[in-house]
């Protein structure tokens, strides 16, 4: 296998697993960055982005400095003027996502209404936009970067470099480096805990994969022997998960990181620290866990006719030809 480089262009929790034997019906609003009323109440009309065609395909990553706040969403730009967002150029990575288009630019629209059966929302997950290190392209000939700008592999397949978005932001505006995949691996891959049966897609020659750190935004996979669907493998949604532990928020109920953790454990009522670990994971039970996906649960999941609602991260790294 030649070295390559390429340049851009679930299980269910113990919880999760009760609340799917419910199968009542979940909706949705997505309103973008309109903070979230009282359960049930309709929330403001505003603006949501348009979805983007099935045919759109990523194109060279751009320079933030070009974008200008003529480039904001409507509903964002209030918010800049405001004071109460950064600008634009301040949001985005130094080279964020240009994602092109096949017909036309989308156009800002208002309410996006739905629903679904599963009573997790993992639709909405899985089609409001899961994001991975790497994807397949529209037309699934081939995998590209996405989270990670580039990557290359060594000749036999046994290490895999991956260098990230300086500058990319959780949705909370805190910043997204190799620290927060290096939680990923220590904390919650390597815990038998939390991870007692590791994924496949990690595991090579029956050994766990080493995750190393080489500077903020590059890190390195290393198998002890040749793992030559790693890359394939790293787009599935298995493979998103390590980009979706966000160190600064949820070390705070990791033993590890939080001596005080059995307190909070109580406080919160769950029997175990793993229990409240894994719940504090799961976005549409959380609605404070910060995210690199395109959307916020704002109204998380609590009982079975829960209605959902999802507004626009600000900080989202990818943007169109405009």
């Amino acid at each position: 296998m030649k070295a390559q480089k390429s340049q851009t262009g679930k299980s269910f929790s113990r919880r999760e697993f009760l609340f799917l034997g419910a199968g009542a019906v979940t909706s949705v609003a997505l309103a973008a960055c309109a903070p979230a009323g009282a359960p049930g109440a309709a929330p403001a009309a505003v603006e949501a982005p348009a979805a983007a065609p099935a045919a759109a395909a990523p194109a060279e990553s751009a320079p933030a400095a070009t974008l200008s706040s003529v480039s904001e969403a409507p509903m964002l730009r209030e918010l800049v003027d405001g004071g109460k967002l950064p600008p634009l150029g301040e949001r985005l990575p130094k080279s964020p996502m240009v994602v092109d288009v096949v017909d036309s630019i989308g156009q800002f629209g208002a309410e996006w209404r739905g629903g679904t059966a599963e009573i997790n929302a993992n639709f909405y997950i899985r089609n409001g936009g899961y994001q991975q290190l790497l994807r397949w392209t529209p037309t699934w000939d081939g995998v590209i970067p996405n989270i990670a700008e580039s990557y290359e592999a060594n000749d036999d397949a046994t290490e895999f470099t991956f260098h990230l978005r300086e500058g990319m932001r959780f949705s909370d505006g805190e910043p997204f480096t190799a620290d927060d995949v290096l939680f990923w691996y220590e904390d919650v891959f390597l815990n038998d805990e939390l991870t007692p049966s590791k994924p496949s897609n990690f595991v090579s020659g029956g050994e766990p994969v080493v995750v190393e750190k080489i500077d903020d935004y590059t890190f390195v996979f290393k198998f002890s022997t040749p793992s030559g669907l790693f890359i394939k493998n790293i787009t599935t949604t298995e493979g998103e998960k390590v980009a979706h532990y966000p160190k600064h928020y949820l070390q705070q109920f990791h033993p590890n990181h939080n001596p005080d953790l059995d307190a909070l454990v109580k406080e919160k009522g769950y029997d175990t620290w793993a229990d409240l670990f894994d719940q504090m994971t799961q976005p549409h039970f959380n609605a404070d866990l910060p995210t690199l996906r395109p959307w916020n649960f704002r109204v998380a999941l609590g009982d079975a006719t829960s209605r959902v609602t999802l507004d626009r991260n600000p900080y989202f790294w990818k943007v169109d030809a405009e």
